[in-house]
């Protein structure tokens, strides 16, 4: 027999407080004999013998009810004698929440906060053995679930997780794992959560932890605070532009927002960088740049604007892209020649380089 709660059986230390009662209440007075009352020793002697008797029957009951108690909530659980079945027979149910939004990214110490979490999620799985029901859910997909009846299979499939771009839904991962363990066999309910417990993904951790107790349900909550870190963002790369040649100049606008200091902003085109500045931020302000290029290739280009490396990298770049023609194609359509002469000498400028005209 084993059980599930031993630490309670320390309660058993209690079942000898009626005993000790018991053998205060036996203490042994001075008889003072009084010819009168002789008579009475052969009544005393039967009426002593039966009140004896009620008090070791009570003090059985009594210590029977507290060893009972103390039993009850230490959850005793017997193993299975057949083998084919390998294991004990109260099985555990437990489902563990990995927020795996962009926030958890953020670097701590020596590394991210997601990682940490998956590091505990490892040591959790130290508690559970072959034939528990293991249930994961990403907090980015709380319609899908992953039900493992091993900690290794489980092992294996968490560890190849990565961060999300998407953000957490908490709230209906916890709706979808009550529903679980309320359908559960199973002895032994739990639930962990492994966030950062953003404000916007969780705000009534109590009132949620007390409604799982009260199902019966244990709740483990590891929050991974959020503390003040350094970071700045790119918000958006806008071309200024709206024809686009060969050789010529375009101009990029990119906007970004941080805590205050300076940072460096690169300009990539098709991975190589074009241009840099070193930009200030004050206060968390909004800021915008301007950078002016030159194209040196045709085809579709990546613009890639990048600012280096803090605690929160998810942000730090942005992309656009634009397409460069070969030629430019260029239709004159008139009714009398004189009419377009002076914009075809223009054009004629330009004429066998990336400008082709058609009359028409």
């Amino acid at each position: 027999m084993t059980f599930l709660n031993p630490a309670i059986l320390l309660g058993l230390l209690a079942a000898s407080v009626p005993i000790i009662i018991h053998l205060f209440n036996r203490r042994k007075l001075e008889i003072v004999e009084f010819s009168t009352l002789k008579f009475l020793k052969e009544l005393q002697k039967t009426k002593i013998k039966r009140i004896k008797l009620k008090q070791i029957i009570l003090l059985i009951l009594r210590v029977l009810i507290i060893v009972f108690l103390v039993f009850a909530f230490a959850r005793p659980a017997i193993k299975s004698i057949n083998s084919s079945y390998g294991s004990s027979s109260s099985k555990s149910t437990g489902v563990l929440i990995l927020d795996d939004s962009p926030s958890m990214a953020i670097i701590e110490g020596r590394g991210s906060k997601f990682s940490k979490a998956k590091h505990l999620m490892k040591s959790i799985m130290n508690f559970y053995q072959d034939g528990d029901d293991i249930i994961i859910y990403y907090a980015s997909e709380p319609d899908r679930n992953y039900k493992f009846n091993t900690p290794e299979q489980a092992i294996n499939f968490f560890s190849k997780k990565s961060v999300s771009e998407k953000p957490a839904n908490l709230l209906e991962c916890l709706k979808k794992a009550s529903d679980i363990l309320k359908r559960s066999s199973n002895i032994n309910k739990e639930i962990f959560l492994l966030s950062d417990l953003q404000k916007d993904n969780l705000n009534s951790v109590d009132s949620i932890s007390a409604y799982f107790n009260s199902e019966g349900i244990n709740f483990y909550i590891t929050d991974f605070e959020n503390s003040q870190k350094v970071n700045y963002s790119l918000n958006s790369i806008s071309i200024n532009n709206r024809i686009f040649e060969l050789n010529k100049e375009i101009s990029i606008n990119v906007a970004a927002k941080g805590n205050t200091g300076d940072r460096v902003l690169s300009l990539f085109i098709n991975k190589s960088r074009a241009a840099q500045k070193r930009i200030e931020f004050e206060n968390g302000n909004r800021i915008s740049e301007d950078f002016t290029v030159t194209l040196k290739e045709t085809g579709l280009l990546q613009i890639h604007a990048s600012l280096e490396e803090d605690d929160f990298d998810y942000d730090n770049s942005f992309y656009e892209a634009i397409s460069i023609p070969e030629i430019i194609n260029v239709g004159l359509i008139y009714n009398d020649i004189e009419e377009i002469t002076f914009i075809k000498s223009a054009l004629e400028v330009e004429e066998g380089k990336s400008i082709k005209t058609t009359t028409i």
